[in-house]
C-alpha cells in the first residue's frame, strides 16, 4: 500500500527517491474567511520607487514623523524595499490616502491596501501605480463639462477626482487626480482636436512631482542614471521634458477645502444662471390699475373727506409695484 501511494504522487519513472519532491494539499473550510480582520483592513503596504539604494530604517522613521496619526501606528520592512504600515484607526489611515502622493528622498511611496488574499511575494508586483493631480492648461471654457473633462484625463490614467472649483469659472487651468502607471513615461502635453477642426495643444502640468528623468520622462531615476539614455549613446543628448512639467501645489486658505468649496458655489451661481427672457417685476395690467382706482373712488365716497383708509391705500400701493 506504501508503494502503491508513493507511485500516486507523481513519481517519475528513472528517477532516485530523493530526487522528487513532497507536496501536501490543505484544504481551508469557509469559515476561515469569515474570521475578523480587523487588523488586516487597517494596514498598507508600501515601497519606494526608485532604482538607487537608500535608508529603509530613515524612511519607516521620516513617513511616520510626517504622517502623525493620532492614534498610532507600527511599521516594519516585510522584504527589501517592502513595507509594511499598520495603522489603528481607519481615519488616520484614510487620511493618508487622501494625502497622496508622499514623497521620500524626492522619490514616491507607492501605497495599497492589504487585502485577506494578499501574498508577499506578490504585493511588491502590483505596487505600480500611484495617484497624482495633474494640471491641464489652456483648456477652453466650453469643454470643462465632466463628460469633456474625462475624456481629457483618459490618456493620463485612471481618473479619480476632479476638481469643481476648477470646472467653474475663470481658472487657468484644469486640476483632476489620476492613478498613473510609473513603469510609462509621463504626458507633458494633450492634443485636443476641437469640433470646428482646429487643433489645441493643452500643457500637462504635475503636481508634487517626484525625481523624474527628463530623458525618457519616467520617475524613480533622474537622467545620469536613465538605461534608456545610455542605450541611445550619442542620441541622447536630446531630452524632451524638463522642469516645466512641475506645478506648485494647489493652495487653501485656512478652511481648506471648506472654502473652496464656498467659492465654487458662487462661481456655480455666477456662471449658470440664465439670463432671464422677461424683466422679473410684476408690472401690473390695465385691469388690475382700473380695479385699484374704483376701489379708491368707492372708499372715497364713504368718506366725505376723500381721503382713503389706510387699508386701501395699501393695496393700491402694493398693486403698482
Amino acid at each position: 500500500m506504501a508503494e502503491e501511494g508513493s507511485d500516486s504522487h507523481g513519481r517519475d519513472e528513472g528517477k532516485g527517491k530523493g530526487s522528487s519532491k513532497t507536496k501536501a494539499v490543505v484544504s481551508w473550510d469557509e469559515d476561515s474567511e469569515s474570521e475578523n480582520n480587523s487588523e488586516l483592513s487597517l494596514c498598507l503596504v508600501g515601497r519606494l520607487w526608485t532604482t538607487r539604494r537608500f535608508n529603509a530604517t530613515a524612511l519607516m522613521n521620516t513617513m511616520t514623523k510626517i504622517w502623525s496619526p493620532r492614534k498610532g501606528m507600527e511599521a516594519k520592512e516585510i522584504e527589501t524595499n517592502l513595507f509594511l504600515f499598520q495603522f489603528f484607526h481607519w481615519k488616520d489611515l484614510d487620511r493618508v490616502l487622501e494625502g497622496e502622493p508622499w514623497l521620500f528622498d524626492k522619490n514616491v511611496v507607492v501605497l495599497k491596501r492589504v487585502t485577506s488574499d494578499s501574498r508577499p511575494p506578490e504585493l511588491a508586483e502590483t505596487l505600480t501605480h500611484a495617484p497624482f493631480w495633474v494640471r491641464i492648461y489652456d483648456c477652453p471654457l466650453g469643454g470643462r463639462k465632466e463628460k469633456r473633462v474625462r475624456a481629457l484625463a483618459d490618456p493620463l490614467g485612471i481618473l479619480l477626482q476632479i476638481d469643481e472649483s476648477c470646472t467653474q469659472g475663470w481658472t487657468k487651468s484644469l486640476r483632476v487626480k489620476v492613478l498613473m502607471d510609473l513603469r510609462e513615461p509621463f504626458i507633458d502635453e494633450i492634443t485636443l482636436n476641437k469640433e470646428n477642426g482646429q487643433i489645441a495643444t493643452l500643457p500637462v502640468k504635475y503636481e508634487r512631482l517626484p525625481n523624474i528623468c527628463y530623458y525618457c520622462g519616467r520617475v524613480g531615476h533622474i537622467e545620469k542614471y536613465c538605461e534608456i539614455k545610455d542605450d541611445d549613446g550619442e542620441g541622447g543628448n536630446t531630452y524632451g521634458f524638463g522642469e516645466w512639467l512641475r506645478a506648485s501645489p494647489w493652495k487653501f486658505g485656512k478652511e481648506g477645502n471648506r472654502k473652496a468649496e464656498k467659492n465654487s458655489g458662487n462661481a456655480r451661481r455666477l456662471v449658470f444662471k440664465p439670463a432671464p427672457s422677461q424683466r422679473e417685476e410684476k408690472i401690473p395690467s390695465i385691469e388690475q390699475i382700473a380695479d385699484t382706482l374704483l376701489k379708491v373712488c368707492v372708499e372715497g365716497e364713504d368718506n366725505p373727506g376723500g381721503r382713503s383708509t389706510g387699508k386701501w391705500h395699501q393695496q393700491s400701493e402694493a398693486g403698482w409695484r
